[in-house]
């Protein structure tokens, strides 16, 4: 009885253990910091972190929508804790090896109709089933090359489109199977999240159709009524919503190609190759790889490269018909892998954490290898069991420790960037983030020498310039800042970033000449919206203490909110100026007032009132103008009631943002609330 209550909870063992497995090694990197693009996804958004501007939240990134929704719904949670994020990315891991696992059974059942081995044949055809899904849940699980996908937030897309996928999946292979269109209707659902998720969920229908084709019976009229009512549509509407993707990443998100296609087509042929050689062998693990720029279209080693694949896809072609779910392995790679590394030339040529959801095909093609495996060892070993599972567990051990170990090197920014400048000797991305990521810890001493090692590889890349004049400026080397970022003007004559640091480098410095202005007007002019150059306008014309300076600060602020009006700094300065005019203007020994000097107190008293209320509409927290503006009410209007109100929402805000408790601020909310109780009573 114990042993048929055993073999009865088998499949959710094995699963809960596969998924176990997954948890334990991905426990230490739920402690990892934010790291590289986590800054610009997420961290730097704004946006993300006001969960009620769903529109704007879902167009801040047009073709990936949900993921961009899921990051403020975790926002609204647990602010930007680190810890929480990542908690969010292992769940998803863990969802996805429970269902790869939920899959391989389902295949190998479909395996077994497909080529006829029923229980006449064999009594206990699935007795090695179990083994298999779990063989091939535990490589997800613990193959340290998901570790940039499971274990880096900004590639939460690609955890999170697997998700979408492999649910996909299941619906339809359940509609095809049990000729049930509801579910092939119900898998568009996760088929469309994926796509608002990442676009490479986009081959969901050529999975499916590859699916249909290798593990389905083929020759019947259900077959011809699945191709020409399923899979011809979804593929054809899935093509075309491609096509239309690839124009707008060419013609709208990257104008400037980083490479012409064909020389990216030749590079990929042989990056391929290194995916596979990394799943095989997953060794010299890097966040950048190096990769060989492509000259000619007859370089050896591409060559070499493209007919090594198109002889490996010959073999499987020929293979179908004996090893089905092998081939359907290898179909499911290449399918997945299309989009990232074929003729869209992106930014970084190779990155890990694109293999994620392709390697769902590797490892079922594994489990293929694993199940013939089991087969020779049933024939040739006895115990056979045992033979097995302590191949699994010599096979998943390293791969385990792997992964460890690699969470290590995510865990600290100074220790991955090192590691990939170790790896990518000849890359300048790595040297340069490693610089950033010493300036951060305020190491801009070793900055600067990572920074020139990276501009000795690759001498025109604005941002390595830009930092490195940074920290040289922190290092108090004016002089050899100012060189940098005039490199920078050389490059890019209006370069706002090298623009306004000169300004500010001429702002600190003794004799400024009037240099600092010329560099703030001149990014004005094109940025009239920039903050960090109105905020040096703002203390260039502090220093204009004479009336004719007065009367200039107030001409390049009217300009400047004429230009842009948002500028909510601009509009802030401008209001203080009229304030400050009007208690310049109100006497200071005791003299009456003359009408005239009256009615000019009050124009700029209300013009002071109107600037700070036009703050208010463009950020209703903004601290410097809810002041002013409770002062005003307060002492000049008389308005203790509109007086309350923005004293009450002062408090509010400094509450949101952290900030300790105003006893001044209590002392006059509770004065207002005072005089507002005894003026009812009368």
């Amino acid at each position: 009885m114990a042993e048929t209550k055993l073999q009865r909870h088998a499949p959710l063992l094995l699963c809960l253990a596969a998924v176990l497995l997954g948890l334990l090694v991905y426990l230490n990197a739920l402690g990892n910091p934010f790291v590289f693009d986590d800054n610009y996804h997420l961290v730097d958004k704004p946006i993300l972190r006001d969960l009620g501007n769903l529109p704007g939240i879902l167009v801040k990134d047009r073709f990936r929508p949900v993921i961009n929704v899921m990051y403020a719904v975790e926002y609204a949670l647990w602010g930007l804790e680190p810890v929480g994020f990542h908690v969010v990315s292992l769940l998803l891991h863990l969802a996805n090896v429970a269902l790869l696992f939920l899959l391989t059974r389902l295949l190998l059942a479909d395996l077994r109709r497909r080529l006829g081995r029923d229980d006449e044949d064999d009594p206990d055809p699935a007795r090695w089933d179990l083994t298999v899904a779990f063989g091939v849940a535990a490589l997800m699980a613990a193959h340290p090359m998901m570790t940039e996908a499971a274990g880096y937030v900004s590639s939460r897309a690609e955890v999170l489109g697997a998700t979408f996928f492999l649910l996909g999946f299941l619906a339809m292979r359940r509609g095809l199977t049990e000729r049930r269109w509801g579910w092939i209707a119900a898998g568009l659902v996760p088929l469309a999240l994926g796509l608002g998720t990442k676009e490479h969920v986009a081959m969901l229908p050529f999975v499916v159709l590859a699916y249909d084709r290798l593990l389905l019976d083929r020759d019947t009229d259900d077959a011809k009524k699945r191709l020409r009512w399923v899979h011809l549509p979804l593929t054809g509407l899935v093509l075309l919503a491609g096509v239309a993707r690839v124009v707008a990443l060419v013609w709208v998100e990257y104008p400037d190609l980083p490479r012409p296609i064909w020389q990216n087509v030749m590079m990929q042929l042989s990056i391929v190759w290194r995916y596979i050689f990394l799943l095989v062998l997953p060794i010299n693990q890097s966040v950048v790889h190096e990769v060989q720029p492509i000259t000619t279209g007859f370089d050896p080693v591409a060559i070499g490269a493209g007919v090594a694949l198109a002889a490996l896809l010959v073999l499987a072609f020929l293979g179908r018909h004996r090893l089905p779910l092998v081939v359907f392995g290898v179909a499911w790679f290449f399918l997945l892998l299309a989009p990232s590394s074929s003729v869209v030339p992106l930014l970084e040529p190779m990155a890990e954490h694109r293999v994620y959801l392709a390697s769902c095909g590797f490892f079922l093609a594994a489990g293929a290898g694993l199940s013939l495996l089991l087969a020779w060892a049933e024939e040739r070993t006895r115990p056979p069991r045992l033979f097995v599972w302590g191949a699994l567990c010599l096979l998943l051990a390293p791969l385990a420790a792997a992964t460890v170990m690699r969470n290590r090197i995510w865990a600290d920014p100074i220790t991955l960037w090192s590691d990939a400048v170790k790896k990518a000797p000849g890359v300048c991305a790595p040297r340069y983030a490693l610089g950033d990521a010493l300036r951060k810890r305020g190491n801009c001493a070793e900055a600067v020498k990572v920074y020139r090692q990276a501009l000795s590889i690759q001498s025109d890349v604005i941002d390595v310039y830009i930092n490195l004049g940074i920290c040289l400026a922190k290092l108090k080397k004016p002089a050899e800042a100012r060189r940098v970022f005039q490199n920078v003007l050389k490059l890019q004559p209006d370069n706002s970033q090298a623009l306004n640091n000169l300004a500010r480098l001429a702002i600190t410095s003794k004799k400024d000449g009037g240099q600092g202005r010329e560099y703030v007007i001149k990014v004005l002019r094109r940025e009239p919206c920039n903050d960090r150059a109105t905020r040096y306008l703002v203390q260039l014309d502090e220093k204009l203490t004479t009336p004719t300076g007065k009367q200039q600060a107030r001409l390049d602020f009217n300009w400047l909110i004429k230009a842009c009006s948002s500028n909510v700094r601009a509009l802030n300065y401008l209001g203080l100026i009229y304030l400050r005019e009007a208690l310049e203007l109100r006497p200071r020994d005791g003299k009456p007032l003359t009408p005239a000097r009256a009615k000019q107190i009050v124009v700029l008293f209300d013009l002071a009132n109107e600037h700070f209320e036009k703050v208010e509409h463009h950020d209703r927290n903004n601290l410097f103008a809810l002041i002013r503006r409770a002062r005003l009410n307060e002492v000049h209007y008389r308005n203790p009631s509109e007086a309350l109100r923005l004293y009450r929402r002062i408090r509010k805000v400094r509450a949101a943002n952290g900030a300790p408790e105003d006893k001044g601020l209590d002392q006059a909310i509770k004065k207002l609330e005072k005089q507002l109780k005894v003026g009812l009573s009368k």
